[in-house]
């Protein structure tokens, strides 16, 4: 079970003690990384641009970035009692945001707290509509009967899905 979300900027989450029951989504651009204290119990690197159209030189939040997030997300539900799920990026406001701001759609849990440099969260459009299903690229999922985190896992991928 997840406690919370909570939505933090880089600097943020560069600054806080590693929480051992602490699940992180750490959003970088491409080809960059962010170095995270050791002890916290998952870290899940995710690399696109924060980008609402396609450009050049530019990747965009994906189907396959959606899938491997929720998988991530599904597993840890399944194998852990209860934990907070810390969702960065540069700045904890747009892409952070929308990845936060979906999972607690979708899984029904109230976001704890954000930390970034505004007051009002800002999530990036396409990232929203890509987690919520709105968007091309987001395929549908076989209906089938599974066991464990592939139970969570269909359901979240069904969310805004047609039969």
């Amino acid at each position: 079970m997840i406690d919370a979300i909570r939505i933090e900027s880089k600097a943020s989450i560069l600054g806080q003690k590693a929480d051992p029951l602490g699940v992180v989504v750490s959003i970088t651009d491409p080809y960059w990384s962010v170095a995270l204290q050791s002890g916290w119990a998952a870290v899940l690197p995710l690399t696109f641009h924060d980008a609402t159209r396609p450009a050049q030189f530019r990747e965009l939040f994906g189907g396959h970035h959606k899938r491997v997030l929720l998988e991530f997300v599904s597993r840890w539900l399944a194998e852990k009692e209860s934990f907070t799920l810390y969702v960065h990026c540069d700045y904890g406001i747009s892409r952070s945001s929308a990845v936060a701001v979906a999972l607690s759609e979708q899984l029904q849990i109230p976001m704890e707290s954000w930390d970034g440099d505004g007051s009002v969260l800002s999530p990036n459009a396409h990232v929203l509509a890509v987690m919520r299903g709105d968007a091309l690229g987001v395929h549908a999922v076989p209906r089938a009967r599974r066991k464990g985190w592939r139970d969570v896992l269909d359901r979240l991928l069904s969310i805004g899905q047609t039969d």
